[in-house]
């Protein structure tokens, strides 16, 4: 059973990749292109305002984002981008901010307890064993869990605090990046923006919550 769950991960993962691959988005040029650049504020207040909708079946307690007072934040897609590292980390290593150079990393793997099915619930299991929390801990990374059903997941990560938050992900052994599966940039201002619960993310239609673990602790495997 271990080792399908293995490989259904890893297929899923390989598909996500081709996928990725086959389609090329460009950002819209009113948009910022990464946490860096200049920020058309007026274009981000005149956004669709997002509005929380997390994972309820085990009436779990999933923070606000920007409630959170200690998070740990980096903008640092360019190390997962180096030639040495990008083919070599997936969404799981991004998000936990780990250059672990495990392709194919997994929640729960390093734990002993992998992911036991492509659930919000069975990817939630592998999450806790590694160390993630429902609620805020000192040096947080703040994740975000999604799921295209029984087919793959997906990470989101906290890249900088306010007053514009910013998210990044990076798909696969892809790169890192800043922007939606449609080219929006994923930050938002005064709650007003894109951020992973409101934007463009094709089949991955299951939003699991919020997750947070202390930066120096949140490795994978």
């Amino acid at each position: 059973m271990k080792t399908a769950n293995r490989q259904g991960a890893r297929l899923a993962d390989e598909v996500q990749e081709l996928v990725s691959r086959g389609v090329v988005l460009v950002p819209r040029s009113r948009d910022p292109l990464d946490p860096t650049a200049k920020i058309d504020r007026k274009r981000v207040e005149e956004a669709e305002v997002a509005v929380d909708v997390p994972y309820k079946p085990g009436a779990e307690i999933h923070e606000t984002w920007w409630a959170c007072g200690s998070n740990y934040f980096s903008a640092n897609a360019n190390f997962f981008n180096d030639p040495a590292h990008v083919t070599r980390n997936n969404c799981y290593c991004f998000a936990s901010n780990h250059l672990a150079d495990v392709r194919y990393a997994r929640p729960g793997r390093r734990a002993g307890q992998p992911a036991t099915s492509i659930t919000c619930g069975g990817v939630i299991s592998g999450l806790r064993a590694d160390g993630w929390k429902d609620g805020c801990e000192p040096n947080a990374l703040t994740i975000v869990l999604v799921i295209w059903p029984n087919f793959d997941y997906h990470f989101y990560r906290l890249v900088t605090g306010g007053p514009y938050w910013w998210w990044g992900h990076k798909p696969g052994g892809t790169p890192g990046k800043y922007t939606d599966d449609c080219g929006n940039s994923i930050f938002q201002y005064q709650g007003k923006g894109y951020a992973p619960n409101n934007i463009c993310r094709g089949n991955y239609t299951d939003f699991c919550g919020y997750f947070y673990q202390n930066n120096w602790t949140a490795f994978v495997a």
